[in-house]
């Protein structure tokens, strides 16, 4: 329990900062079809706040609705997060979601480690 406290604010407010940057970043690129996404991730059971809690499905839902265009999105994405957070550059979002989750949702790793997902 020492030293706990301020170490779970900083990685509550990590994990708010992220999740603010992804929406931010998101709305910029897709304009209002956020909401769709939005839409397409709650039919798989990914709330607009459980990015993080689930970045596979996330990823994995990305990849589903752009396709070949996912990758660019997901590079958007972890680059403007990396850089609010102040954090070295990643370039897998899955990997960087889990990481700020705090690692314990792996989901598998195998849409992680997919390349362009299936449409």
């Amino acid at each position: 329990m020492s030293g706990s406290g301020r170490g779970g604010k900083e990685a509550a407010d990590n994990r708010q900062r992220a999740v603010s940057q992804i929406h931010k970043t998101l709305r910029g690129l897709l304009f209002t079809e956020t909401e769709v996404l939005y839409f397409h991730l709650a039919s798989v059971g990914v709330g607009r706040d459980e990015i993080l809690d689930k970045p596979d499905s996330f990823v994995k839902t990305l990849r589903d609705i752009f396709g070949n265009g996912a990758p660019l999105i997901e590079g958007a994405v972890a680059a403007q997060v990396c850089q609010e957070l102040g954090m070295e550059p990643v370039s897998d979002l899955a990997v960087l979601l889990r990481r700020l989750a705090g690692g314990s949702n792996d989901g598998g790793g195998s849409s992680a480690d997919g390349r362009g997902g299936r449409p």
